[in-house]
């Protein structure tokens, strides 16, 4: 036999090879479950990555946030707000001034370390009090536990991920899926799809768990991410976990209690994506309230990509989302809450830019619009400048709210003399009275007092106290 007829037959087996291949490939549920899981969680790892702030906020520990806020009536500034907000490492330091119809409202300057916290009320004080951080505060919660997810990068996250997804996929068989012909109305459009769902039991869940756990543990850097939310957690620490997790499995139901599913188009197109638990909402069923959660994606008649996002509960969505892409970064968004006797919907768009984002959003009850909402965030400078804008207008009235606020990165609090400030153990009652009496006079303002509260005498104050 001839070379070229032994490469002849070669090509020939291994093209029958993959053609079979093939054809099991497209009848494997297994495969298809595990293709559709993996685009998925792929598509969960990019998920924000456009939301720079999240990540170039997370690039350091000391910030400075200002804020101008005004409330509008009628046409004129009612009520302000301005003044900053430092925060760096575990200090916090504040400083706002407010007026309230064109008067002086409340002056507040505050500062936070890791013994105490000071404060004054500029009007009625010329130095600091302090209050002692004692352990009547949960010693398990600091200004640390607040910049752990700071410190945590997206590449950290993402392993995580991964790790789970492999956990879940870990050990499937073609058996313990179901594989059924569904016809999905998205919109206007009809689509064929092939429904494979994943049954999870007690014991099945439990079962991840253990596999989530054994691949931590023998992950050195998930191992490090983990670390940063509790410094004791070890490798020996997550066999533990593990070990216990395995000896109590077997105490487990193998009844369904979640349902995963994917409803796919042809052998790749993910046209659904759905969690929901296993019931009929009957009493005497597992889950006796039926819910779910569905993210659609299609093309629409004008073809334009479009997202949907339902949580439903019996068979009424009682949240729902929709994303309407005129391009990748204009966004039609509706967004609808299902309250029973009302509903709420917030209808608008999504613009983004390399720069910022910004969304405007009407706000309607029962198809009545009764408010408008825009927001957005701009990179002024990159890791160093950046601004939030938020504005409210009431569409019945002429209220409005509007607020600028900058945050700038690396910025250190200010220098902050507290070397005479007295402990709040030592104000006198008449200080308490006029503290008190100064507080409740600003919430009368506000409406929230039905009577104007009695003032103590104004020659008594603490501006003017011998002890300060």
């Amino acid at each position: 036999m001839n070379g070229k007829k032994v490469v002849s037959i070669l090509l020939f087996v291994v093209a029958l090879a993959m053609i079979g291949s093939g054809v099991y490939l497209m009848n494997s549920k297994k495969y298809i479950f595990e293709t559709a899981v993996k685009e998925v969680f792929e598509n969960l790892t990019k998920s924000g990555e456009d939301i720079f702030l999240l990540d170039e906020l997370g690039s350091s520990d000391k910030y400075r946030i200002t804020t101008d806020t005004s409330l509008t009536m009628m046409g004129e500034e009612f009520a302000s707000v301005n003044g900053d907000l430092y925060i760096s490492n575990n200090n916090l330091y504040l400083n706002i001034d407010s007026s309230l119809a064109g008067e002086d409202f409340i002056g507040l300057e505050g500062l936070v370390d890791e013994e105490r916290i000071y404060f004054k009320l500029k009007e009625i004080m010329e130095n600091f009090y302090y209050d002692e951080i004692t352990s009547t505060v949960d010693e398990t919660v600091s200004m640390n536990d607040l910049s752990t997810i700071e410190d945590i990068e997206r590449n950290e996250i993402n392993l995580l991920i991964n790790l789970l997804r492999d956990s879940m996929l870990k050990d499937l068989k073609d058996e313990d899926l179901d594989k059924t012909s569904v016809t999905l109305n998205l919109g206007s459009e009809e689509f064929k799809t092939s429904k494979i769902s994943f049954g999870i039991s007690e014991k099945r869940f439990i079962q991840i768990m253990i596999n989530y756990l054994d691949a931590i543990s023998n992950d050195t850097q998930a191992i490090k991410v983990l670390q940063k939310f509790d410094s004791e957690l070890t490798k020996e620490t997550l066999e533990e976990a593990k070990t216990t997790l395995e000896e109590e499995v077997e105490q487990y139901g193998d009844e369904d209690i979640l349902s995963f599913a994917f409803y796919l188009e042809g052998f790749n197109k993910i046209r659904r994506v759905e969690l929901s638990t296993v019931g009929d909402g009957e009493v005497d069923s597992i889950a006796t309230e039926v819910l779910s959660i569905t993210f659609d994606t299609y093309t629409n008649s004008e073809n334009k990509k479009v997202n949907d996002f339902n949580f439903i509960q019996n068979e009424i969505a009682l949240i729902s989302m929709e994303e309407v892409y005129n391009t990748e970064n204009d966004i039609n968004l509706t967004i609808e809450f299902n309250g029973g006797e009302q509903i709420a919907k917030f209808s608008g768009n999504m613009t983004r830019e390399n720069n910022g984002t910004t969304v405007d959003l009407n706000v309607l009850l029962d198809e009545e619009e009764v408010a408008n909402i825009t927001f957005g965030v701009t990179r002024v400078t990159e890791n160093k400048e950046y601004t939030l804008e938020l504005s409210f207008t009431e569409a019945t009235t002429e209220m409005s709210i509007s607020s600028i606020n900058n945050i700038y990165l690396d910025e250190d609090l200010p220098s902050v003399d507290t070397s005479d400030a007295d402990s709040v153990d030592n104000l006198t009652e008449e200080e308490m009275a006029e503290i008190q009496a100064y507080i409740s006079e600003r919430l009368y303002a506000l409406g929230l007092f039905e009577q104007t509260p009695e003032l103590p005498n104004p020659n008594d104050s603490l501006l003017e106290d011998d002890n300060l």
